[in-house]
């Protein structure tokens, strides 16, 4: 199933508010085992994207995200497909311990490491050089379908990147 940034930007922020809701805006940490009973894990992204930022009227309404993603830590959330089903996401925010051109790996400030593995059709909105671009310490969030032992990351945000922008720092063109 193919999602456009703004349904997908909404359908994200949705489940990052039920999860803040749900935990006090905390660390947002689910059941694996309790939400993966008996869910389908459908594709959320199927063309091969990678948003190049150069300047900030590049972001493509991706100002929000880094706001979005302020207190959240990592989470798990289940959703109806439209048409029926349900589909497994996860969310982690955190530091990159590896990175490489079909792997990356997050801990978060809490000690929750996540590995995901990279497919040419995840969306990485990142430097000029897509995931390339990240280095190991970068503040990152990974959008992943799965469960916490098989992810598979469809869109990956390069915060420390975004957050430049905030500072209004010039981006190399």
């Amino acid at each position: 199933m193919k999602i456009n940034r703004s349904s997908f930007a909404g359908i994200l922020a949705s489940g990052v508010a039920v999860v803040a809701l749900t935990t006090g805006g905390a660390a947002a940490a689910g059941s694996p085992a309790a939400a993966s009973t008996g869910t389908q894990t459908a594709q959320v992204a199927q063309t091969s994207q990678s948003l190049q930022v150069g300047a900030p009227d590049d972001m493509h309404g991706m100002h929000g995200m880094h706001g979005m993603f302020e207190r959240v830590l990592h989470g798990e959330f289940v959703m109806a497909k439209p048409g029926g089903g349900h589909q497994t996401l996860l969310v982690q925010r955190g530091a990159v311990q590896s990175v490489g051109s079909t792997e990356i790996t997050l801990r978060s400030s809490d000690g929750f490491r996540g590995a995901y593995t990279v497919g040419a059709d995840a969306m990485v909105v990142a430097g000029r050089n897509g995931i390339a671009s990240i280095k190991d310490g970068d503040q990152v969030v990974v959008v992943a379908t799965g469960s916490t032992q098989n992810a598979t990351a469809v869109h990956v945000f390069d915060l420390s990147l975004m957050k430049s922008h905030h500072g209004k720092q010039q981006m190399p063109r």
